[in-house]
C-alpha cells in the first residue's frame, strides 16, 4: 500500500514517467524484474524492504541495481529505525524516514530541478515536529488538569494527521480513477 501512496503522488505531479511493480504480489522473479528494468531504464528505484527480510531484500535490490544503475531510494519501518546503519553498510542514495509522502515529493522535485534536497528533509522534520509537539501538549495538559487545552491539542493533532492522510491517501490511493488504472495493469504515467 505504501508504494501505491508514492505512485499516486508521482502521478499527481503529471510530468514524471513511472512504473509501479509489486514483485512479491505479482510473483516476479529476479531475472524478470531485471529484464523489465533494463527495458524501462529508470532513474530511480524505490523500494520498501520487509522487516523480517530486510537483509535479503536489500541485497536483492543492490544486485538488481548493478545492472540497472539507478538511484536507490528505500523507505519503511526498518529503514526509518536504522537509517544510519543502512547508509553506512549499503550503497543507497536516499532513505526516507517516517511517512515518506512529503519527503519523496520534495526529493523528486529537487532531483527533477537538479536542486537542493534539503527541503525534503525540512518538510518531513516540520510535520513530525508538529505532530510530536501536539501529542506532547495533549499529555502535558491532561496531566496538569487543563482539560480544555488537552482537548484542543488532541483535536489539532488529529486534524494534522487526518489532513496528511486525506491529502496523501485518499487523493492519491483511494481515488477511484487512480485505483482503476492500477487494477487494469496499465503502466501508470
Amino acid at each position: 500500500m505504501e508504494l501505491c501512496y508514492l505512485a499516486g503522488m508521482v502521478k499527481s505531479k503529471g510530468n514524471i514517467d513511472y512504473k509501479l511493480v509489486d514483485c512479491v504480489g505479482a510473483h516476479i522473479e529476479r531475472a524478470q524484474i531485471i529484464k523489465q528494468l533494463e527495458e524501462y531504464k529508470p532513474d530511480i528505484l524505490v523500494f520498501m524492504p520487509g522487516f523480517e527480510s530486510v537483509n535479503r531484500d536489500v541485497r536483492s535490490v543492490i544486485d538488481i541495481n548493478a545492472t540497472v544503475k539507478a538511484k536507490l531510494v528505500m523507505f519503511g519501518h526498518y529503514p526509518t529505525k536504522f537509517s544510519d546503519q543502512l547508509l553506512k553498510s549499503y550503497p543507497f542514495d536516499y532513505i526516507l524516514r517516517g511517512d515518506p509522502e512529503f519527503t519523496f515529493s520534495e526529493l523528486l522535485t529537487a532531483l527533477q530541478n537538479k536542486g537542493d534536497i534539503s527541503m525534503a528533509t525540512s518538510l518531513t522534520f516540520v510535520i513530525s515536529l508538529l505532530s510530536f509537539g501536539l501529542s506532547f501538549a495533549v499529555n502535558f495538559y491532561s496531566k496538569s488538569g487543563f482539560v480544555e487545552g488537552s482537548i484542543i491539542a488532541l483535536l489539532l493533532f488529529i486534524g494534522v494527521r487526518f489532513a496528511t492522510a486525506m491529502l496523501y491517501t485518499y487523493q492519491y490511493v483511494l481515488n477511484p480513477v487512480f485505483y482503476l488504472e492500477y487494477e487494469k495493469n496499465k503502466v501508470l504515467k
